[in-house]
């Protein structure tokens, strides 16, 4: 049993490291994440997109778009630690 749960488990892992397929589960894990942080920054949140280690996030209000640039740093640092590893290096608020 035991040996058909890792043969399985590999075959997971080898499926989700394919191009297209890992770079939407990143985007959605980052999603998720950036939620569960950020509930009331999410509700001005009209969408979020991560390539190459940078997350662009827009958001409708202009001055919380403002405050998030100033928190950049911060904002990175608690995103990667969220997800347990280091995938955004830049991020940009539009």
């Amino acid at each position: 049993m035991r040996d058909h749960e890792s043969k399985i488990k590999d075959l997971l892992k080898i499926f989700s490291e394919q191009g297209n397929i890992k770079t939407k589960l990143v985007n959605k894990r980052i999603e998720i994440v950036w939620k569960d942080l950020y509930k009331s920054i999410a509700v001005y949140t009209t969408k979020i997109h991560y390539k190459d280690n940078q997350l662009t996030v827009w958001v409708s209000s202009a001055p919380l778009r403002y405050e998030l640039n100033l928190k950049k740093n911060q904002i990175i640092l608690q995103l990667n630690e969220a997800l347990k590893e280091n995938l955004i290096s830049r991020l940009e608020v539009r």
